[in-house]
């Protein structure tokens, strides 16, 4: 069997529901027997395993594997996946998203315009009952901007990003089971040395619903925490380091604690974080019953 040009690598836990839904999105892809899917079962206690094993099969995806691990969390198993790929490019897909495009052929129209494309970013949306209630634009990030741009927001869904794996310096925090994405990303900026931006494909489809992790607030705040106080101890300029205090002092909101009146003197910073951080400061719970991602 030739060797695979993209895998596509799926942590599975618990979605016996919807895993069915994503793998069989991956019907878009037109050149299947250049693609490998990796699907690494989290600790399922559910029948999602047999339910991908089945799809799989059923696409005709002869490279298709499931692979089983201990529960460890997504970052765990997208490492795991990671380490056993065996193509140039990947691209990650949770078990209860869609694919809405053919991730290769963005990769090949990438190396067709830049042979040493590190990364395509792509547009994703994210639906609610058939219903879109975010559209994620396709971020524009170089490795000179990527660090201020990270320090003040997270523009890339993880499925808006098909990457060429030789920009990977860096895997997933295996310890991180919140923001591990955002995370990720300011690990490897070698990923947007000479990304790729394609804001007119919408890439993958992201469901929202009351299992997201996104409604998981105090746990996205010690994660929100943890990230911004490590890289604020290796940050430079002052608008940076303000960001990742604002971002500290989010995180420390969202666990349900109070604020430091000194975050409100973190300035210069991006004006959309330092309105953000008023917000949640102010506000609090309020607040969240407006976040797109909320339980409902």
């Amino acid at each position: 069997m030739p060797a695979p040009r993209l895998s596509v690598l799926i942590p599975l836990h618990q979605a016996a529901g919807t895993v069915e839904r994503t793998l069989r999105s991956l019907g878009a892809i037109r050149e299947r027997a250049a693609v490998e899917v990796l699907v690494v079962d989290d600790g399922s206690t559910d029948d999602g395993p047999a339910r991908a094993r089945a799809v799989l099969a059923e696409l005709g995806l002869g490279a298709g594997q499931v692979l089983q691990q201990a529960n460890a969390g997504s970052s765990a198993a997208r490492n795991r996946a990671l380490a056993e790929s065996r193509a140039p490019w990947v691209y990650f897909l949770d078990a209860d998203d869609e694919l809405a495009a053919d991730p290769l052929a963005l990769v090949d129209a990438a190396e067709a315009a830049d042979p040493g494309a590190t990364a395509v970013l792509a547009a994703t949306v994210a639906e609610r009952d058939g219903r879109t209630v975010l559209r994620h634009r396709a971020a524009r990030l170089t490795t000179a901007n990527a660090r201020a741009r990270l320090s003040a927001s997270n523009p890339v869904p993880i499925c808006a990003l098909i990457a060429r794996r030789a920009a990977i310096a860096a895997p997933f925090d295996a310890a991180l089971r919140y923001l591990e994405d955002w995370d990720f990303l300011l690990r490897n900026p070698g990923l947007f040395a000479r990304a790729v931006r394609r804001d007119d494909v919408v890439l993958a489809r992201i469901h929202v619903h009351a299992s997201n992790k996104s409604g998981h607030y105090a746990a996205l705040g010690a994660a929100r925490e943890r990230v911004a106080a490590a890289q604020l101890a290796q940050a430079s300029g002052t608008v940076e380091r303000n960001n990742w205090r604002l971002q500290r002092a989010i995180g420390r909101r969202l666990q349900g604690r109070g604020v430091d009146r000194a975050s409100f003197l973190a300035l210069p910073a991006d004006p959309v974080l330092y309105a953000k951080f008023a917000a949640h400061a102010l506000l609090g719970k309020r607040l969240l019953a407006h976040d797109p991602y909320a339980s409902r």
